[in-house]
């Protein structure tokens, strides 16, 4: 499953704008009903096209439940902006990918 960077504010956007693909197609409540190991990848994307894309794998240690993997998004996108200036990411072609 792929999230995208973009500032959405309405729930109904946010849901269409992610891509699924395999198992998250039909049954990604059955992936988030109980707690698993997850592998999470970001890739953030700077304006600047002389600067490579940054990409950060993290695979939990212990088994998530669906709500914390937003706060594992959030510390390694953190991670991974700390330092650079926020208008130089291009959050709208960012994202985040869980592998379930």
């Amino acid at each position: 499953m792929q999230i995208s960077f973009k500032e959405e504010t309405d729930d109904t956007a946010i849901k269409a704008g992610v891509v699924r693909c395999d198992d998250w197609l039909k049954s990604a409540y059955q992936i988030f009903k109980h707690p698993r190991y997850y592998l999470v990848e970001v890739l953030m994307k700077k304006f600047d096209p002389s600067f490579k894309p940054a990409e950060l794998a993290w695979v939990t240690k212990d088994k998530l439940h669906r709500s914390d993997i937003v706060e594992v998004a959030r510390q390694m996108s953190e991670e991974m902006t700390e330092g650079h200036d926020p208008e130089g990411i291009d959050y709208d072609n960012s994202y985040i990918r869980i592998f379930a």
